[in-house]
């Protein structure tokens, strides 16, 4: 008896531990995710602001030129700093897939089962091509 109680135990922290690794590579992911999400959004505010101030400078009669104005310069500015730290976002982001790939092969190498499995669905089916 104190065998089994000893297997279900071991069972039972090794299966704990596994969620709990689980959770916070989850909850890392979705931390990402919205940091990309706010990114994206700020370069969307940014790229509004920057047509509406082309806008401006094209509707006025003695237009200068568009390369030259200051508050055209500020944007392109914040929007390439913008899109450098979603680029840099995205690679540090790839590269932990790329880790948790490197994982996954290596289950597959040892012969172990993967902790979670993924389910096939609709959009992840193959469709049959049209003639």
């Amino acid at each position: 008896m104190s065998d089994l109680w000893k297997e279900v135990t071991t069972w039972l922290s090794e299966a704990t531990r596994s969620a709990i690794k689980e959770t916070e590579d989850l909850a890392r992911r979705g931390r990402v995710k919205m940091e990309l999400l706010g990114i994206n959004t700020a370069l969307s505010d940014k790229f509004a602001a920057l047509g509406g101030v082309v806008y401006e400078i094209i509707k006025k009669p003695g237009r200068g030129s568009i390369k030259a104005n200051a508050k055209v310069k500020k944007l392109v500015a914040e929007i390439a700093k913008l899109e450098a730290q979603l680029r840099t976002k995205k690679t540090t982001t790839g590269t932990a897939k790329r880790t948790q790939g490197a994982k996954k092969s290596a289950t597959k190498a040892s012969g172990k089962k993967p902790s979670s499995t993924k389910k096939t669905t609709a959009r992840t089916k193959a469709k049959p091509k049209k003639k």
